[in-house]
Formats: structure tokens, C-alpha cells, sequence
């Protein structure tokens, strides 16, 4: 009786541990905000980010977020390690806190912050680098509100399904063609990499890309390939390849 009684006691001691550790299992869930925390605040002359928590070591990189589109990175914290990092600061220089030559009655302006992980170099290229997701989110938040930022004013060039292309420009080996387009406002153009060398649209002046800095390729596209830009704002856009600048273009957009 004894024995039966002890088995008892053992057996609902065991239920309660395991019910225990399950429920403290569930309360010790990390949340999104808990990995990613940047408290909402005016861009000055730096931006903090409260916590970080870094599955590898890596960098947080500020991007311009200009029109709801991706702009130019325009500043890079130091190398972060593995874990828990609070407090970052990341510097920016005044003419970049301005609009990088852009001026704020032209476009609505925001900048982003995003985690990358290192490629194993310990210097940031935006090319070999990863950006960091968590439960399938992008680990990126809007400066100026704290809040989350989506995949699309991250990632550059972000492709929706059924495009309508309204002009197609080929890049050849003796440069763009047509080089002058008219379209208008609200059409994308479509540019096609028919050279022998690889092409990299990105507006003036080089190698800033500031005149229009969401038309920016971001990176190389070989024979074959394309690049898409819809250009939503009036205006006489010129335009080059940044791999070779001498070749050149010019993109008029005028209302509807």
C-alpha cells in the first residue's frame, strides 16, 4: 500500500514538474520586439537602437527610404558580435540627415534600419552580406516611429507579379537604346542587358545617384538580365550606367 501510495505521489509530482516547465517554456517565448527594439526618434545627427539580439555577428545598416521605396544605405554601424548588443549608435553626417542632396519639399524621406549578418570578412557589402528574418519578418524598422519595416523598404528592386512595362530600353554594347525616352508618370520601364559586360542603371551624378536616388539598380545585371524601375515623379530624369558612366540617358516623365 505503501508502494502504491509513493508511486502516486511520484507520478502527480512529475505531471506538475512537466506542466511547470512547459508553461515557463511558453511565457519564455522571444518576440520580434524583444530581438529588434528602436525607440521612435527624430533623425539628427545619429540614430540608437535600443537592443539587438544577433543569431551571428553582423552590422545594422540605415537605409533612406525615399517615396515608400529603398534609397541609398547612407550610414553603417560598427561590427556587432553574436548576441545581445543594446545601445548602438550609428553616426550620420549632416548633409546626409539634409536629404543627400535631395530636398525634403521633393520627397517624402524616412530611413529604415535593418539587420545584415557578416559573410565572414567583418566589413559590410551589401552584396554578400545577409539580411536578418526571424519567423519569416525582415529584422527592419522605420527610424522615426519604431515600428516594424516590410520586406519591399528593405530590399531594392522588389518585383510585384503582372508588371505593366510601358517602354523597354536595351543596354548594347554602344550604349542605351532608345537613349531618350518619354513616358509618364506611374509607367515602368524595363532595361535589358544585351552588352557584353554587365550593366548597372542608376541615376545622375555618378557615383552618388542622388538626383533620383530610388532609380538606382543597386547591383550588376549580366546579358540577358533586366532591370525594372516605375517612375512615379515628374520631371527630366538622366540617367547612366554605373559601370561605365560615359554611357548615358535621359527619361522624361510627364503627368498623365
Amino acid at each position: 500500500m505503501k508502494n502504491t501510495l509513493g508511486l502516486i505521489v511520484f507520478i502527480l509530482v512529475l505531471v506538475a514538474l512537466t506542466a511547470i516547465f512547459f508553461l515557463n517554456g511558453r511565457n519564455t517565448e522571444v518576440t520580434i520586439d524583444e530581438i529588434f527594439s528602436v525607440s521612435a526618434q527624430d533623425i539628427k545627427d545619429q540614430i540608437t537602437i535600443d537592443r539587438v539580439v544577433m543569431d551571428q555577428p553582423g552590422f545594422i545598416v540605415a537605409r533612406e527610404i525615399i517615396d515608400g521605396k529603398p534609397g541609398q544605405i547612407v550610414e553603417v554601424s560598427k561590427y556587432l558580435k553574436a548576441g545581445e548588443n543594446v545601445d548602438v549608435v550609428i553616426g550620420l553626417a549632416q548633409p546626409l540627415i539634409e536629404g543627400v542632396g535631395v530636398s525634403s519639399d521633393q520627397f517624402d524621406q524616412e530611413i529604415v534600419v535593418a539587420v545584415y549578418y557578416d559573410d565572414g570578412d567583418k566589413g559590410f557589402n551589401p552584396s554578400l552580406d545577409s539580411l536578418a528574418y526571424r519567423e519569416g519578418e525582415v529584422l527592419a524598422r522605420f527610424v522615426k516611429t519604431g515600428v516594424m519595416a516590410p520586406e519591399s523598404a528593405v530590399v531594392p528592386n522588389t518585383k510585384g507579379e503582372n508588371i505593366d512595362v510601358a517602354q523597354i530600353v536595351t543596354y548594347t554594347d554602344s550604349g542605351f537604346i532608345p537613349r531618350n525616352s518619354e513616358i509618364s508618370s506611374g509607367d515602368t520601364v524595363r532595361f535589358i542587358n544585351k552588352s557584353s559586360n554587365q550593366m548597372w542603371v542608376a541615376s545622375n551624378g555618378h557615383p552618388a545617384h542622388m538626383i533620383l536616388p530610388t532609380f538606382d539598380q543597386f547591383s550588376a545585371s549580366s546579358y540577358g538580365e533586366s532591370y525594372e524601375y516605375t517612375f512615379e515623379k515628374e520631371g527630366v530624369w538622366e540617367y547612366h550606367d554605373h559601370i561605365n558612366a560615359s554611357q548615358v540617358g535621359v527619361m522624361l516623365v510627364h503627368s498623365n
